[in-house]
C-alpha cells in the first residue's frame, strides 16, 4: 500500500461501508485498507442478513462482489437498494463483463470496478459515488 496524504479523504464523519466479499483474504485486505483511510467497515462473506444489518448501523455504501457463493451479488445490490434506497452500491469483479455493468446499473449500483483497481482510484471512485456520481469501468 502506498501512503497518501492524511487529508486525501478528509471526512466530517466516519462513513460506514458494508463489504460483501466471499474470499476472506481479499475481504480482510479491503477492510484494512479502507479502515486506514477513515472508513468503518462491516464485513460480510455471503450477502445474507442484509435486513438485520440495517437495524444495527446506518450503512453509507455497500461494496459487493458480483459473484458470491450462494447468491448473485447483483441480486444482493438490488435487495440493498430496495430495503435502503439511500445506500450507495459498488459492484466489484475480477474480470470485466459488459453484462455485469448493465445488470449492476439496472440493479441501482453507482459504480462497477475491477478487483485489480489501484488504491488511489478506489478512493477517488468512492468519493465520486458519495458525491452522487457514477463510475462504471469499461474494460
Amino acid at each position: 500500500m502506498r501512503p497518501y496524504p492524511v487529508n486525501f479523504m478528509l471526512q466530517e464523519k466516519k462513513k460506514i461501508i458494508l463489504l460483501i466479499e466471499p474470499n476472506s483474504l481479499l475481504r480482510e485486505a479491503y477492510a484494512k485498507f479502507l479502515t486506514i483511510y477513515g472508513y468503518e467497515v462491516i464485513q460480510n462473506s455471503m450477502g445474507t442478513d442484509i435486513d438485520d444489518l440495517r437495524q444495527t448501523k446506518k450503512i453509507d455504501i455497500a461494496i459487493v462482489n458480483v459473484r458470491l457463493n450462494s447468491i448473485s451479488g447483483i441480486d444482493v445490490i438490488r435487495t440493498i437498494k430496495n430495503i435502503m434506497p439511500e445506500v450507495k452500491a459498488v459492484g466489484i469483479s475480477f474480470t470485466f463483463q459488459t453484462s455485469y455493468a448493465k445488470d449492476l446499473k439496472a440493479a441501482g449500483a453507482n459504480a462497477y470496478l475491477l478487483k485489480g483497481t489501484d488504491e488511489k482510484t478506489l478512493l477517488c471512485v468512492l468519493k465520486e459515488v458519495f458525491d452522487d456520481k457514477e463510475y462504471f469501468v469499461t474494460q
